[in-house]
């Protein structure tokens, strides 16, 4: 948990430099996260898979490189936990149906058909 937490308190800081550390612990709030004035996560509510994926989802609302820049310690974060087993299923629900192939043992494998 301490690795997600100084991820997202890396997120929220780069956030606040460039929106506000109101707006950055407003969203973060929003997200699910609970940041002091200083900049530290004292509180994560809910799955970290999906707090992260909230966090990402509020701060690219922005627009600008400055939104995305913030958000890249969280994609790199989701795509670390995309890959642990207790996530592996819901990093899969994130996958639009029929783009990605699932490389899951024993399931249907999903391909993109061809138009021509």
């Amino acid at each position: 948990m301490d690795r997600i937490n100084s991820v997202l308190e890396e997120a929220i800081n780069q956030h606040a430099k460039s929106f506000g550390v109101e707006k950055a612990h407003d969203l973060a709030y929003s997200a699910g996260v609970t940041v002091t004035d200083e900049g530290a996560v004292v509180l994560m509510t809910g799955n970290p898979f999906v707090v992260l994926l909230r966090l990402a989802r509020l701060f690219t609302l922005d627009g600008g490189l400055a939104a995305l820049e913030s958000c890249l310690p969280l994609l790199a974060e989701l795509e670390r936990l995309a890959a642990l087993p207790q996530y592996a299923d819901m990093a899969l629900l994130s996958w639009p149906v029929g783009i990605l192939k699932d490389t899951r043992p024993n399931e249907p494998q999903l391909e993109t058909p061809v138009k021509s």
